[in-house]
């Protein structure tokens, strides 16, 4: 395990202190608003919803870079998210099966900015409702983060489970059976490994929320699987995993930052 390296960037869960909710902090959250508890499909164990119209989530950060997690899911409806008073467009939140979602927001001018996401009254001709499910904002000031290698994420959903019997994976274990889990870094290019196995499945890679592809883990030998992706510049990286893909993450020119919580995390 190589040591920390330095936190630039901070990612905010819903319950924290400086995102505000029309307004107030979480402690004095409008009624409109309720907490929901998740260990499977979200960041941090938890996920603050809503379906009133006009209702917001806000934060004042300074940075060049921001972006919000959300849960998607079958009755959610769409949101507009403004970076300074100036609309940056809709965001729909539907999915056809719930998964943890993100957008992001870049090249934004050094100094104080204010991000406002605020739920609209519309929704996917195929959504069932107009929730907003929202689990994070993440924010990043732009300075350039050391190149390494990460074995600890700094987010996960809270259902993975620990592997002990596998010398191929540094320091000879693993985890599997988790959702999703969040890495950040700078640079051109990551690298995923995995461990492939009879039993695994896929994995899907989504670099700020834009998802790069499909990887397959199955392999008759339980053995180590890397998955190189190229061809941005600055970026965070999401890594979302099927039931039974054996997952433990190397990513290149990435930091390392001590979890919200102990991986995983215990519900």
């Amino acid at each position: 395990m190589t040591a920390h390296l330095n936190i630039v960037r901070l990612s905010l869960p819903s319950r924290s202190g400086v995102v505000r909710y029309n307004g107030s902090p979480y402690a004095q959250m409008p009624l409109a608003w309720s907490v929901v508890n998740d260990n499977n499909t979200v960041s941090d164990g938890y996920y603050a919803q809503s379906n009133t119209v006009s209702q917001t989530v806000s934060l004042v950060f300074t940075g060049t870079w921001a972006g919000l997690g959300y849960l998607a899911n079958t009755n959610a409806g769409q949101v507009e998210v403004s970076i300074d008073g100036v609309s940056q467009g809709t965001v729909d939140t539907y999915a056809a099966t719930a998964r943890p979602q993100s957008a992001y927001y870049n090249n934004l001018a050094s100094g104080p900015h204010t991000m406002t996401v605020r739920i609209l009254s519309t929704r996917h001709p195929n959504s069932s409702g107009t929730y907003f499910n929202f689990d994070y904002l993440d924010v990043w000031d732009g300075t350039t983060i050391p190149s390494g290698q990460a074995e600890t994420p700094f987010a996960t959903t809270w259902n993975w489970a620990r592997v002990n019997d596998y010398s191929g994976a540094s320091g000879g274990y693993y985890y599997r059976d988790g959702t999703a889990m969040w890495h950040a870094f700078t640079g051109n290019g990551v690298t995923y490994q995995a461990v492939a196995a009879s039993w695994a499945g896929q994995v899907e890679v989504s670099i700020d929320g834009i998802t790069r592809g499909l990887v397959s883990l199955y392999n008759p030998r339980s053995s180590p699987a890397r998955s190189t992706i190229p061809g941005w510049g600055r970026a965070r990286t999401s890594c979302r995993c099927g039931r039974r893909a054996g997952a433990r993450l190397w990513m290149r020119s990435s930091p390392r930052r001590r979890p919200r919580r102990p991986f995983p995390p215990r519900p």
